[in-house]
């Protein structure tokens, strides 16, 4: 799947940035440049994250006021349109799906932030597990997001098994199992 392979290839590159410590805030197809085509696989081997000139560690911008909107609308997660206290790597992440979003089902992004999850019907084709990770990516609410691009990455690795959407976006949960029932252990009779 070439959508997968693109957003792998993302989410090593933001793992990378989130383990500096820093949030992008203006990840959108203009800031990917694909390289090394392979003819092989008729695929790019490698993505590159462009354009760090809005990137600042979680939680603040330098010399900038708290309430500064940065980024570009209709990638920006709904928490960049307020205070950018409240950035962190799910900020990211949650462009990365609207960006999976229009590559996957055309289109462009509205200007304004919106719940995209309402929007489904454009993953239509994928897999269930890159359709219930990408759906994850754009939830409205900051904490229903990945948690880290590496989470979301290990779901996308993970061999394809028959998932529902609820186990899709839990890829750190085992499966639950109940325990086995406790050993009854009786003492020997007494001597008679």
């Amino acid at each position: 799947e070439e959508l997968k392979a693109l957003l792998l290839a993302v989410l090593d590159g933001l793992g990378e940035i989130h383990d500096a410590g820093l949030v992008h805030l203006d990840i959108k197809p203009d800031n990917l440049m694909l390289r090394d085509w392979n003819p092989k696989t008729r695929r790019f081997d490698d993505v590159v994250i462009l354009d760090l000139g809005l990137a600042a560690a979680y939680g603040q911008r330098e010399g900038a006021s708290p309430f500064l909107q940065a980024g570009t609308p209709g990638y920006m997660a709904p928490e960049q349109s307020g205070t950018l206290q409240t950035a962190g790597p799910a900020t990211d992440l949650y462009a990365l799906g609207v960006v999976a979003m229009v590559a996957w089902g055309g289109g462009r992004p509205t200007k304004y932030a919106r719940p995209y999850a309402e929007e489904a019907a454009r993953l239509d084709g994928l897999s269930e597990a890159t359709r219930g990770s990408i759906l994850k990516a754009v939830e409205w609410e900051a904490q229903g997001r990945w948690s880290s691009a590496a989470e979301w990455a290990a779901l996308l690795r993970a061999p394809a098994v028959a998932t529902s959407p609820a186990v899709a976006t839990s890829p750190a949960e085992p499966p639950r199992q109940d325990p086995p029932p406790p050993a009854v252990v009786r003492p020997p009779p007494p001597p008679s």
